[in-house]
């Protein structure tokens, strides 16, 4: 009567994965808790700080376009130079200021698509984030500093 009855181990719950998400069981296979983890979440972590690399950038081009777009003398805006250095065509003034922001959302729109979508066929996505959105900067300086030195 007065023995103590012993209590079966207590084992810590073994995890379980599986395609939709991470399930934790106990020994006798009940379940102790469900922590959904989704591939487009923990892609979409891993992109952060591309992501403030890029909106560094928009915001670069943004400042930008408010220091030299008063600077602009002309209403239309030299957008690509030969190899003699002329002009091989020209923009509006407002397409080429505002047009670069519109551009540049729209490609990270589509790294984001595919990244979400098909991300069995994307490959260094943060690393094309920070050089595109560094070369789009600076390839807008270029073209803003140009146009407000041409009188």
């Amino acid at each position: 009567m007065g023995q103590k009855q012993s209590s079966p181990p207590i084992n810590p719950p073994a995890t379980i994965r599986s395609g939709c998400g991470l399930f934790d069981l106990n020994k006798n296979g009940l379940l102790l808790g469900i922590s959904v983890v989704s591939a487009s979440v923990s892609r979409a972590e891993s992109m952060v700080p591309a992501d403030y690399v890029f909106c560094f950038a928009i915001a670069l081009v943004v400042g930008l376009n408010f220091y030299l777009g008063p600077r602009i003398q002309s209403e239309r805006v030299a957008m690509q130079r030969g190899s003699t250095g002329e002009p091989t065509w020209y923009a509006p003034k407002w397409l080429a200021m505002w047009g670069m922001i519109a551009f540049m959302a729209a490609v990270r729109l589509f790294i984001w698509l595919a990244s979400t979508y098909a991300p069995q066929h994307v490959h260094g996505a943060e690393l094309g984030i920070v050089i595109f959105s560094l070369i789009a900067a600076g390839s807008h300086l270029f073209v803003l500093m140009n146009a407000s030195a041409t009188h």
